[in-house]
C-alpha cells in the first residue's frame, strides 16, 4: 500500500490538531479534506455544461428578453438606422 509522508513540521501539527479537535485519526482527516477539495474542484461533465445552457436559454425565454440582431441595427445597406 502507498504511503504518504507529511515533511512540513507545520501541515503535520495542523492535521494532528484538526484530528484531535474532531476526533478523528489523522488518516481520516487526510481522507476527507482531499475528498471535499476533489468534489469542489471537479470540473462539470459537457453533460453538465450543456444542461446549464439549456438552463440559461429556458430562463432567457420565460422572461421574454430578446436580443438585437444586424437587422435591427443596420438597414440593407449597412448604415445604422
Amino acid at each position: 500500500m502507498p504511503m504518504l509522508t507529511i515533511k512540513d513540521p507545520q501541515v503535520y501539527e495542523n492535521v494532528r490538531e484538526l484530528a484531535n479537535r474532531k476526533g478523528m485519526t489523522m488518516t481520516a482527516v487526510v481522507r476527507e479534506l482531499a475528498q471535499r477539495e476533489l468534489e469542489t474542484t471537479r470540473r462539470p461533465t459537457y453533460e453538465e455544461k450543456l444542461q446549464a445552457i439549456r438552463e440559461i436559454q429556458a430562463q432567457v425565454e420565460e422572461e421574454g428578453i430578446t436580443f438585437l440582431t444586424d437587422d435591427d441595427l443596420y438597414d440593407e445597406d449597412g448604415l445604422p438606422k
